[in-house]
């Protein structure tokens, strides 16, 4: 399973161990705004039965999980003791040898969002490794996260990366890619755009190869085509409007 699935699971999971809090961590001092990114949404119905339809559909909206890591971040740390030191602020708690701490550092027009870990990750015991960062827009409108994966207690590479924009008709663009390796110069990708009317396309490339692009219409209706390493067309299936 790629890691940034996984990712917003454990991120989650910290939010409700950490949810619990005890009187002496509350503070009624601010720390930093909230955000809320974009989401990727398609006019693609949940009701659609058709598989093809689906699969765009889901590919499309599991892009989102990144996105709602961080607005799920801003919802689970609201209220907490953030020491704010110069332009950057910090929260941080120890569990036994687990140790979690973010630092949002406001840059003026962005903020940038670092996790740190000390603990076990990937078979490795790490410590205040960075795990994830990201610098974005103060209206979540455009950002980038990047997500590491370690090799070693010491060392890691860019396994995740994540960048969105979004222009002033409302389009929404996206683009993940996954990297399996430091020496990966080829990384499997999704690049989606998504319009304020829910139409939108999507592309799928591995190996820097694409294997199949979709579109779709504000009724639902799209086309979904398939191509061989050569680019040649394999097949394409519609489908109709939602029911």
């Amino acid at each position: 399973m790629k890691k940034w699935l996984w990712l917003l699971v454990s991120g989650l999971s910290l939010v409700s161990i950490t949810g619990c809090k005890d009187t002496e961590d509350e503070d009624t001092s601010s720390g930093p705004a909230k955000v809320t990114i974009p989401l990727m949404e398609t006019a693609i119905s949940d009701k659609n039965t058709d598989t093809y339809a689906m699969q765009v559909k889901y590919s499309v909206e599991s892009m989102n999980s990144l996105g709602n890591l961080l607005t799920n971040f801003y919802i689970g740390f609201e209220g907490y003791n953030w020491v704010k030191n110069g332009n950057a602020y910090t929260w941080q708690q120890t569990n036994g040898t687990e140790a979690i701490k973010y630092v949002v550092t406001d840059n003026g027009a962005t903020y940038t969002t670092q996790f740190f870990t000390t603990g076990e990750m990937g078979g490795f015991f790490v410590t205040n490794a960075l795990w994830f960062e990201g610098t974005y827009s103060k209206d979540g409108k455009s950002g980038n996260w990047k997500i590491y994966e370690f090799t070693s207690a010491t060392v890691s590479f860019i396994e995740t990366t994540y960048e969105w924009s979004t222009n002033t008709a409302g389009t929404l663009s996206g683009e993940l890619k996954t990297y399996d390796s430091a020496s990966d110069s080829n990384p499997d990708s999704y690049s989606a755009t998504t319009k304020a009317d829910k139409s939108g396309t999507l592309v799928f490339s591995e190996n820097a190869v694409k294997l199949f692009d979709a579109e779709w219409a504000t009724d639902g209706s799209g086309t979904l085509t398939y191509y061989d390493n050569n680019g040649a067309v394999t097949n394409t299936y519609t489908w109709t409007k939602n029911p």
